[in-house]
């Protein structure tokens, strides 16, 4: 037996196995990241649902054509061009289930851009390791508005990233300036906006790079005040808000920290202005044109891509929520960026690389921490309230580092960018942050990978760095793989934890037991008491669901402020048409929209109040029928008691196909699904009376006694009898599962509110 000093050393992996080793480490990290991605997509349906607004607008799209001028939408041409190729490759109209993974292929597909531009800029395939799931996880809002044009928007941004810098370090410059020019023109007809910023960050970075040198002295005078002013303009309807004044600042003081530190060397002369010109406009050609044939006039485009965009911004807004600190964090940010040229003088440029190595390490540990703590604090708005007056540390380079000048600039041009996206949530906060900022990440990674250059330095000052360098990778490691691992884990606890919804197009999407139960007691009463529904706010997936055409083809969340009163007016007139509409109203979420201040008026809004009355309501939800209709509410119960409340009596009316019902589960709906029912009925302790009832609730005679199972076809009300037991049965909670012979979930009751 040999002794422990004998044994053979550990070895490192043999150098042929390496590129498996890593091909296999990449692997089971992007493994992990779509089983949480998925896990997560599946496991949620906000309750605002633009979700169901975009889906129902590129499903008109791909039946009628006309977009604009039929279909409404706030987005551009080039994301309706992209969702009909999308179905006709499907074969089908796009739904909840083939949304989501169009979603997170775009939601993957930008953490993967994002890490392989660090790779190809750092050759690092730590940072890029640490780059590929900080970026997705950073992104995680994507969950809340799956489809939404926005992860199109981040997967083109990373993408032409990627393309654009790998190109200009090949020095391959004329298709670089080609891929700009397209990436702009498809940004510019996705979102307006962003495309605005695109072409505003690749306009400023081109300037400071362009020949001859008055020119770049030039952009250098006036970018800052042309950024400026193209924040200013973008803000102008809401310059009374103090939170638009703090936005502004930020990023005012961003710019010009930024445009004070890029580097100014030579990669952009004036004849690529034409190239970078005819690119865009073909691609912008092709699109128009491929919407233009399916029916979209000229006029029509214009206003749905420049005059309907330009109006938004007074229509609704959500406030970013500043932290403590913002403006005295961008002060002192900027001014340093204008006291390092100072320090370089006055004391030495290695004193200078000192302090921005400083400055980068603790800002990397600040994003650690925030990595952490991400879904469990509100970490993407204090990552955003700080991240634009910060970008220029992560820019300006250490002067002990001789990289290449191809590579100064390329990181510039992903400083410009994220700085000029950064505008992007405004005038509406939430997911918008994210999409914003999540180039700081990539961002971040190539700044570390230069001071992984500097330490290597021979007459580096601080060699403990290079000697504690694998303890941080080390720790770093474990901070991810434990995030990752504790997502994945929550992500499909919360999958798991819940059953799906099994509605048409969404079968295998699961919600909280109260939605899920909900949710098709809502689509079911629709199916049998409408020809037309509508909904307040919009709410067109019970659309998706149930088949049933809106009044119009002028559907989003917020018609109230964003159709006009000639759109309104052609609703009213298709619902007046239709004696049998109905009317989804999301009451809760109403009661939040006034809260929060957001104008519901106009004359469809009055219409609806003045003309519709509950029919029922659940889990927040009313349901509206029209002034003097009756109907019978399906699978609404109401409690009753009798014999002084020794007994409890159940009314309720149900639509069967004469499938036998064996018993009835009595559940609490915020109960978990494992948990026992709370009472169950049958013959053996609950008498039963049926009759036959129409659509309008009337019976065709007396209710007669019926013997379990039970069976009928058609609808029918029931009266249930039987001893509570001393069982406290919550009303807004309690929900009653008809049970078949087979064990199987036949259909469920609520309680009524």
């Amino acid at each position: 037996m040999k002794s422990p000093s004998s044994a053979a050393p550990l070895r490192a992996p043999s150098p042929a196995l390496r590129p498996l080793a890593n091909a296999l480490a990449a692997a089971l990290l992007l493994a992990a990241l779509v089983a949480t991605g998925a896990w997560m997509l599946f496991s949620n349906l906000a309750l605002y649902d633009d979700e169901g607004y975009v889906l129902i607008s590129a499903r008109a799209y791909f039946a009628h054509g006309h977009l604009y001028e039929s279909v409404y939408s706030q987005y551009g041409p080039a994301f309706y061009v992209m969702t009909d190729a999308f179905q006709h490759l499907l074969g089908a109209p796009v739904d909840h289930t083939s949304a989501r993974w169009l979603t997170l292929g775009f939601w993957l597909g930008t953490a993967v851009c994002c890490a392989a531009l660090v790779q190809r800029q750092t050759a690092s395939r730590g940072l890029a390791a640490v780059t590929l799931p900080t970026t997705f996880l950073y992104l995680y809002f994507i969950t809340d508005e799956p489809f939404h044009p926005g992860s199109l928007v981040i997967f083109i941004l990373s993408l032409s990233l990627l393309v654009t810098t790998e190109l200009l370090i090949a020095a391959r410059l004329k298709i670089a300036v080609a891929v700009a020019g397209a990436t702009g023109a498809v940004l510019l007809l996705t979102k307006i906006n962003v495309g605005i910023f695109y072409l505003a960050a690749v306009g400023v970075w081109a300037g400071l790079h362009a020949s001859p040198a008055h020119l770049r002295r030039l952009t250098g005078i006036v970018a800052t005040g042309a950024l400026v002013a193209l924040a200013t303009a973008l803000m102008h309807t809401l310059w009374r808000e103090t939170w638009v004044h703090i936005y502004l600042t930020l990023f005012a003081c961003g710019a010009f920290a930024l445009v004070r530190v890029l580097d100014r060397e030579v990669f952009f002369r004036a004849p690529d202005t034409l190239l970078f010109t005819l690119a865009g406009a073909g691609i912008g050609a092709v699109i128009l044109a491929a919407v233009w044939l399916r029916g979209t006039s000229l006029p029509g485009l214009l206003d749905g891509v420049l005059l309907g965009p330009l109006r938004h911004p007074g229509s609704y807004s959500y406030p970013v929520d500043w932290r403590p600190g913002a403006l005295l964090v961008a002060g002192l940010s900027l001014a340093l960026a204008f006291a390092h040229p100072w320090i370089r003088r006055r004391y030495s440029a290695a004193a200078a690389d000192h302090v921005i190595v400083t400055l980068r390490i603790v800002l990397a540990a600040g994003l650690l921490v925030g990595f952490a703590l991400l879904m469990q604090a509100r970490v993407i708005g204090a990552i955003f309230t700080y991240v634009a007056p910060l970008i220029w540390i992560w820019v300006i380079p250490l002067s002990g580092v001789q990289l290449p000048r191809a590579v100064l600039a390329a990181r510039g041009l992903v400083a410009t960018v994220l700085l000029v996206q950064y505008l992007h949530a405004y005038p509406v906060g939430g997911s918008q942050e994210s999409w914003g900022t999540f180039l700081f990440w990539p961002l971040a990674a190539l700044g570390l990978g230069e001071i992984r250059l500097w330490a290597a330095l021979p007459d580096n000052q601080f060699p403990k760095i290079r000697r504690w360098w694998p303890a941080l990778a080390t720790a770093v490691l474990i901070l991810l793989v434990a995030k990752l691992a504790w997502s994945a884990r929550s992500a499909h606890a919360r999958y798991a934890a819940r059953a799906d919804l099994d509605l048409p197009g969404a079968a295998h999407v699961r919600l909280p037991e109260s939605l899920r139960t909900a949710y098709p007691l809502l689509a079911l009463n629709a199916a049998v008491h409408a020809d037309l529904l509508f909904s307040l706010p919009g709410m067109f997936s019970f659309n998706l669901w149930t088949g049933l055409p809106t009044p119009t083809l002028k559907n989003t969340t917020l018609w109230f402020t964003l159709l006009n009163d000639g759109e309104q007016t052609a609703i009213i007139r298709a619902i007046e048409a239709n004696p049998r509409t109905c009317i989804v109203v999301q009451e809760s979420l109403v009661e939040l929209m006034a809260a929060g201040r957001v104008p519901m008026r106009g004359l469809l809004h009055d219409y609806v109040k003045e003309h519709f009355v509950p029919a029922f309501r659940i889990e927040g939800f009313s349901f509206l029928m029209q002034n003097g209709r009756t109907l019978a509410p399906l699978g609404i119960a109401r409690l009753g008691s009798a014999r002084d409340g020794l007994e409890t009596r159940v009314e309720l009316s149900l639509a069967s196909d004469e499938t036998p019902i064996q018993r009835i589960e009595i559940r609490d709906v915020t109960a978990p699904l494992d948990a026992p029912p709370t009472q169950i009925l049958d013959a053996s302790n609950t008498q039963v009376a049926l009759v036959a009832i129409n659509r309008a609730g009337a019976t065709a005679g007396a209710p007669a006694a019926t013997a379990w199972p039970l069976r009928f076809k058609g609808l029918a009300h029931l009266s249930l009898r039987f001893d509570r037991g001393g069982v406290n049965l919550t009303p807004p909670t309690t929900a009653f599962y008809l049970i078949g012979a087979d064990g199987k979930i036949l259909g469920i009751a609520r309680v009524g509110e």
